[in-house]
C-alpha cells in the first residue's frame, strides 16, 4: 500500500510554538503532494484540511479537568511546581473522528493541557485502519516537540530522574504517578518518535517509556517565503526605528513570564554592557505585553504578540542579533526564524539548541555564563559588518527547508507502511 493520506493530531492549529511547528509541517507536505490533514482540539484556521475533534461541550469538559489537573499538579509536585504539566487522565474521544478520516499514517504532535488521554494515544493507529474492510492499523509517528511522550507529566523536566521512574519522589508525586501509568497503559504499543533535534532523541533513548520505541532526528521546517531576507534599513523604516542603532531581539510565545525562556538570564547579561554600548543598544522583544520600558539600563521596546508571519519576519529583519537565553530547549522556531531572515544569533547551549545554530555566523555561549554571553554580544557588535546574512540564511534553508524536511517525513512514512503491509 502506498502512502495516500497523513492525519497529523495536536492541541492547536496555531497558538504555540508546536502547533506553529505541526502547522508548517503540514503545509510543507502539502505543498510536496501529500494529503496531509489537522485533527486539533482548538481550531483556529479555516482551511478544508483543518478538523476538530470536540464540539463545545466536550471543550468545556476538556477546560473544567485542565483546570483541575493544573491545581492538583501543583500541590502534589516534588520538583519544580510551576512547570507545565499534563496528565493525560480523560480520554477525548479521538477514535470515531480519526476513524471517519482513514489515514494511512497517524501524526501526533503536541497534546498537552488535558486534550487527550493515554489510552487515545495508543489507539489512534488502530482506530485509523480498523473497521474499514479487516485492514491493518496504520502506523504511528510522535514528534516530540518536548520531553512528555517519554517522560512524567512535565513537558520539561530538566533533571535526569526519568531515567529511573522518579522512582526517588513519593508514590504520588505527578511525575512518577504520570510515567508509570504510561508504562502499564502503554505496554506493547511502539509508536516511532520523531526528534526534532539530537539531544530530545538521546533522552528519549533513555526513558523507561520509550527506551524501545524507534525514534529518528527529524528537524522542524517553516515557510522560508514568509521569513526572507530584506534590507535591514527599510526594516527599520517600517518598525519606525532609528536607522543607526544597535538592535538586539528576543522573544517568545508568552513574553518574559516564562522562567524558562530565561529571560533574567539576558537581562543580567545586558548589565554587563559597556556603558557607551548601552546607550546605543535596543532590545526588541516580541510574545508578551507591548511596551516600552529599561533593563538594566538598556532600553526595552516589546511589539506584544505578533500573529503575523511578514510583520515578524520584518522585526527579525531589523535586529542585528537575535539572542535566545533559554534555560532548557529543544530546536526553538525563533532561532530557525531568524536566521532564515539572516539575522545572527546567540544562544546559550543547552538542549538541542546546538542543531539549531548550522551556520558560523551565530554562536553558542557555555550555559548560563552571563559574562560569556556580555561578551559574545559585544564581539557581535564589532563584527556587524561581517555578517554574511545571504550565506546564513543558506545554511538554515539547506537544514530546515520544506523541501528536505517533507522528504525525510515521506521516507519514514513510506518505510513504516511497507514495514505494516509486511505484517499483515
Amino acid at each position: 500500500m502506498s502512502l495516500t493520506r497523513v492525519l497529523h493530531i495536536s492541541q492547536s492549529d496555531c497558538r504555540g510554538g508546536a502547533a506553529i511547528a505541526a502547522r508548517r509541517l503540514v503545509q510543507a507536505q502539502r505543498d510536496a503532494g501529500i494529503d496531509a490533514h489537522m485533527l486539533v482540539l482548538d481550531r483556529s484556521g479555516r482551511e478544508d484540511w483543518g478538523h476538530e475533534y470536540a464540539g463545545p461541550v466536550r471543550r468545556i469538559r476538556i477546560r473544567a479537568q485542565r483546570f483541575a489537573a493544573k491545581r492538583l499538579c501543583r500541590i502534589l509536585s516534588h520538583h519544580d511546581r510551576q512547570a507545565m504539566r499534563t496528565l493525560a487522565l480523560f480520554d477525548a474521544g479521538l477514535g470515531p473522528h480519526v476513524a471517519a478520516l482513514r489515514p494511512d499514517v497517524v501524526h501526533l504532535h503536541w497534546l498537552g493541557a488535558e486534550s487527550a488521554g493515554l489510552g487515545d494515544m495508543a489507539m489512534v493507529g488502530t482506530k485509523a485502519r480498523n473497521g474499514h474492510g479487516g485492514q491493518a492499523a496504520a502506523p504511528v509517528v510522535w514528534t516530540c516537540h518536548d520531553e512528555w511522550a517519554f517522560g512524567g507529566a512535565a513537558h520539561y523536566d530538566g533533571s535526569d530522574e526519568y531515567r529511573h521512574a522518579f522512582r526517588a519522589r513519593p508514590f504520588h508525586d505527578p511525575d512518577r504517578w504520570t510515567m508509570r501509568r504510561k508504562m502499564r497503559k502503554w505496554q506493547g504499543w511502539r509508536p516511532t518518535l520523531i526528534a526534532p533535534s539530537r539531544w530530545m532523541a538521546e533522552r528519549a533513548a533513555q526513558s523507561p517509556v520509550a527506551r524501545d520505541w524507534p525514534v529518528q532526528v527529524i528537524p522542524n521546517t517553516l515557510p522560508f517565503d514568509r521569513f526572507a531576507t530584506q534590507p535591514r534599513e527599510r526594516a527599520r523604516e517600517t518598525l519606525g526605528l532609528n536607522p543607526d542603532g544597535y538592535y538586539l531581539l528576543s522573544g517568545a510565545i508568552g513574553g518574559t513570564g516564562d522562567p524558562r525562556k530565561g529571560f533574567d538570564l539576558l537581562a543580567a547579561a545586558l548589565d554587563l554592557l559597556p556603558p557607551e554600548l548601552k546607550a546605543r543598544t535596543t532590545l526588541l522583544g516580541f510574545g508578551g505585553a507591548k511596551a516600552t520600558s529599561l533593563v538594566n539600563g538598556v532600553t526595552h521596546h516589546a511589539f506584544g504578540p505578533v500573529d503575523d508571519e511578514r510583520a515578524l519576519a520584518a522585526i527579525y529583519n531589523a535586529a542585528d542579533v537575535f539572542i535566545l537565553p533559554s534555560r532548557l530547549d529543544n530546536l526553538p522556531n525563533t532561532l530557525l526564524e531568524a536566521q532564515a531572515c539572516g539575522t545572527p544569533c546567540l544562544a546559550f547551549d543547552v538542549g538541542g539548541v546546538m542543531d539549531a545554530l548550522p551556520a558560523p555566523e551565530s554562536a553558542l555561549v557555555p550555559a548560563f555564563q552571563i559574562d560569556a554571553m556580555a561578551r559574545a554580544i559585544v564581539a557581535q557588535y564589532s563584527g556587524i559588518g561581517d555578517v554574511d546574512r545571504a550565506r546564513l540564511r543558506g545554511h538554515a534553508l539547506a537544514r530546515f527547508g520544506g523541501e528536505t524536511v517533507t522528504a525525510q517525513h515521506r521516507s519514514l512514512y513510506e518505510e513504516l507502511i511497507r514495514t505494516k503491509g509486511g505484517e499483515e
